[in-house]
């Protein structure tokens, strides 16, 4: 029997390598699970003995030493053998329900799901979606992976303790559902770590395409500042003004959604040698032609109100506002 058992097991493993190296062009078609299964399956190999002893200890009222034994024999057996075995399963399964082609448009959510549910064993070259199609194949396996598991475990766990069957069933079922129902929990939580992550960098992706889209490139940013902020005051408060100058309260834009990038300055206007006025300014940048003033508060109105501060610019940049406010003189 046990000349038997190293023959399959040998067997898979011959079976196994053959389908991972073939060829360069397997490697091309996509992602074989088996290489990330089977070495994260060796690495949790610890903690599920650990916890597979203590329900063998429990459910076979066995010493502490033969539970080890029996939970360490009998993982050996279905991380070496059940879990390449069932791989070749799956990938066999896959290929004759899909006709051995592609699914679905990847183009497409449905042809997505598609490819973690039907080419689960063997993922399509999705490049892109990778780190969600992972965690998804691999939670989709899991199952498989267990049942497998509780078959293995439970015929060497008979050999082993020499135990009824039902004893050996009984702790077969529990031993798996614990740490299988386990695995597949902390696979989840990696797929919702992922996919919050992935949104998060969605957004973010989003946002600085608005900004190059929007902000002028770094030669051609000061010029066409001055120039529609000189703008703006010749055609408001101060007609007279014949000079900006100006001092960013920070270099990056502030990007809300879809809305134009904002930048936020104190402004000094002058004329000729002469201080007209001094306040902040919040300008949008719009198509990297020019820049839209939505709001200026000269210094004696923040003076006055400072409290309207807060209500234009961000919380972060008041102090500034109100120190650069009580410094600055401007003209009747």
């Amino acid at each position: 029997m046990n000349r038997n058992i190293r023959s399959y097991g040998l067997a898979a493993v011959i079976a196994v390598l053959c389908l991972l190296f073939a060829t360069n062009a397997l490697a091309d078609m996509g992602l074989p699970m088996l290489a990330v299964v089977w070495p994260l399956s060796w690495f949790a190999f610890i903690p599920i003995v650990g916890a597979e002893t203590v329900i063998a200890r429990r459910i076979a009222s066995l010493s502490w030493q033969q539970s080890l034994v029996a939970s360490i024999c009998a993982n050996i057996g279905s991380t070496l053998i059940g879990i390449p075995v069932t791989w070749i399963v799956l990938v066999l399964f896959d290929a004759l329900a899909t006709d051995g082609g592609m699914i679905g448009d990847f183009n497409q959510l449905s042809g997505k799901i598609l490819a973690v549910t039907m080419k689960e064993a063997w993922l399509m070259p999705i490049e892109e979606d990778m780190y969600w199609m992972i965690p998804s194949s691999i939670l989709f396996m899991l199952p498989f992976f267990g049942i497998a598991s509780v078959f293995i475990e439970r015929f060497i766990f008979i050999k082993i303790i020499k135990c009824d069957k039902s004893t050996a069933i009984k702790w077969s079922w529990l031993a798996n559902l614990a740490t299988y129902g386990t695995a597949m929990l902390c696979v989840a939580f990696w797929l919702a770590f992922e996919l919050s992550c992935s949104q998060a960098h969605a957004q973010l992706s989003i946002q600085q395409s608005h900004i190059d889209g929007n902000v002028p490139i770094a030669s051609e940013f000061r010029p066409l500042l001055e120039r529609d902020l000189l703008a703006y005051f010749r055609a408001s408060s101060r007609p007279s003004a014949t000079s900006v100058e100006y001092k960013l309260l920070r270099d990056a834009p502030t990007q809300s959604g879809l809305a134009f990038p904002k930048y936020y300055a104190w402004v000094k206007v002058s004329a000729d040698s002469k201080t007209l006025c001094e306040g902040a300014a919040r300008m949008a940048a719009i198509e990297r032609t020019h820049f839209e003033i939505t709001h200026f508060i000269a210094s004696q109105d923040i003076k006055a109100a400072p409290d309207a501060v807060g209500r234009v610019f961000p919380e972060i940049l008041v102090p500034d506002v109100l120190t650069l406010a009580r410094a600055a003189k401007c003209s009747k």
